[in-house]
């Protein structure tokens, strides 16, 4: 009785895991079709096309899986 209903919980588990990234992978499309519909590759975000442009963003590590030193990379988890 134990086992059948650890199985079920086991399924029910990766069943909303799965439906939950397929419906974020979606979303994720959306996002990406909604943010560049209007996007014009020749425009440029500066005054003069030789200023300096400074893009600054933020990224929380929520676990780190992997870091190659050699090739400076960080392969994690963010939010």
């Amino acid at each position: 009785m134990y086992q059948q209903a650890a199985l079920a919980l086991i399924v029910s588990v990766v069943l909303q895991n799965y439906l939950a990234s397929s419906q974020s992978i979606e979303n994720e499309k959306k996002l990406y079709k909604d943010l560049l519909k209007s996007y014009d590759k020749r425009v440029i975000p500066r005054g003069q096309p030789n200023d300096t442009l400074l893009v600054v963003f933020d990224a929380d590590i929520v676990q780190l899986l992997d870091v190659d030193m050699k090739g400076q990379i960080l392969d994690g988890v963010s939010t």
